[in-house]
Formats: C-alpha cells, structure tokens, sequence
C-alpha cells in the first residue's frame, strides 16, 4: 500500500492537485500554517486602524447590529456548516458512525450559529416576532441566545475560546499519540489559536477582569477607553472564521484517497510505521 512518503511532491506542493500549503513538500506546511497563525492578528490590526485611526464612527458602523461585520459572521457559520456536513455525508458512507454522529451534531451546532446571527432571517423576510418571544426574548426577536442573561451567553463563548485556544495544550502526549485520528476531529489545530483566543479573552474581561478593575481602582481602566462592548463583534467574526479553517482543514483530510483516510483520519488509534520515520510523516496539520 502506497504511503505519503512513497511519492515525491514538489516543493510547492502543486503535485498533490488540492490546497498545496498543506502538502508535506519542504516548506508548504510551514508556509500555510504561518499564513493561518497570523491572519487573524492582521485582521485585529485592520479593525484597531479604523477604530482608533480613521474614524470611530465608520468602527460602529461596521459593527453595528445586522452590519457588515455580523452578516459576514453569519455567511462564514454557513459555508462551515456546509462543509460539516458533507464530512458527515462522507463519514456515514464510509460506516464511521461514531466521527459520523460527532460532525452531524457539530453541524447542526454550525447551522444554529448561522441563523442565530440573522435571527433566524427574521429582519431579512421582515417576519413580526411572535408574542411568545415579544414576552420572553430579550430583544423580543426571533432567537435562543437572547432568551438567557447574558452572563450565560458569555459564559458559553469563554468555554469555546478557551477550548479553541488551549485544548490541544492540555491533552497528555499519550492520549494524543494513542487517539490522535479522533483528535483531529475534535481537537483544534495550533494555529488557530488567534481564531479563538479574542473572544475569549474580550468576554472575560467584559464579564470578570472589568469588575476587578471596579473594585480595586473605582472604575474600569480599559473599558471605554480601549474597549467596547461591540468589540464582541470583530471578536466572534474570528470564532466564525476559526470554525470554518477547522472543518476545512478536516474536510480536506478526508478527501484524500480511501487507503491514506485510514491511515490519517479514522484509524483509532493511529499506528506510526516504525520504519522511515522521517520521510513517512502525515502530512498534517499539528
């Protein structure tokens, strides 16, 4: 049987036909992981010189509800959310049934995201909120999200930043190596860690560090002057971003021919071949 390392693949990875950054070619790995880490902090960086820089008011513009930043949030969830999907398609065909009801759940996980975003199109269609959600929603509109405090709601985004950023960190290298297959499912590759960590870190801070700040100084030393409660906005376009760089990435594993997705994606555990190690490296992200 025919391994990765049986076949040479140019430098660039143009040979394999299919996303060449994140070939096993020298460099091409490195170079799509690099891409991927730093995007987000460029991304950070663009927001910060419109809010800071430009002009304030074109910021709370572009954050504002049902603005640019949250309807690309809600497009983002849902090409995620297609590519979810069909790994899940391709998950049951291929009698995987344990990867095939995780990524059915992650979908409709990825699907609720999507809708919640646009209040399930509620402004789009220009739908009148039912009296049940004009008594029990918040913001009396079609949605969950808003039928808890938020504290709840920024709780949720604290668990998954903090999972997103930190859960390959935290997993023994035995639990790693021996179901390293089911961990690339379920376990967010490193270089997303800058997808993740904004939201977690803005809504910690909102909800826990600020009312330290109260208690020791009077009044918060960053909230207001640096920070913004629609910062959340910029910070959950990165989680939706994230999300989808993680299901891509795995739909792109999955892709690859029948004998090398046993060997790379649903064998649990993985076994490495014990001899050249080296030139027999999965040709995947860490």
């Amino acid at each position: 049987m025919r391994t990765p390392g049986d076949k040479q693949v140019k430098r660039d990875g143009a040979s394999t036909g299919k996303l060449p950054f994140l070939s096993p070619g020298t460099g091409g790995r490195e170079r799509g992981e690099t891409i991927i880490f730093f995007f987000p902090i460029a991304v950070i960086a663009g927001f910060a010189v419109i809010k800071f820089g430009i002009s304030f008011d074109w910021y709370r513009w572009i954050v504002r509800e049902d603005g640019p930043v949250e309807n690309i949030t809600a497009l983002v969830y849902g090409l995620a959310f297609l590519l979810a999907l069909s790994a899940t398609v391709v998950f049951y065909r291929g009698q995987e049934r344990v990867p095939g009801g995780l990524y059915a759940l992650f979908s409709a996980g990825l699907f609720t995201m999507c809708m919640e975003e646009i209040s399930w199109g509620q402004r789009i269609f220009g739908v009148q909120s039912p009296e049940f959600f004009r008594h029990y929603n918040d913001q009396q509109e079609i949605n969950l999200h808003n039928f808890f405090t938020r504290y709840y709601l920024h709780a949720f985004y604290i668990v998954v930043g903090f999972y997103g950023s930190f859960g390959s960190r935290l997993l023994s290298p035995r639990i790693r190596g021996r179901f390293s297959s089911l961990m690339r499912l379920i376990v967010f590759d490193r270089c997303l860690f800058f997808y993740f960590f904004p939201v977690f870190a803005f809504y910690l801070y909102f909800d826990h560090v600020s009312r330290l700040e109260i208690s020791l100084f009077g009044a918060p030393v960053l909230f207001k002057r640096y920070i913004h409660a629609k910062d959340q906005e910029p910070a959950e376009l990165l989680l939706s971003l994230g999300f989808l760089l993680f299901t891509a990435i795995n739909r792109y594993r999955q892709s690859a021919g029948p004998a090398r997705r046993r060997a790379t994606v649903y064998s649990l555990p993985l076994q490495e071949p014990k001899n050249d190690h080296k030139r027999n490296k999965m040709p995947l992200l860490r």
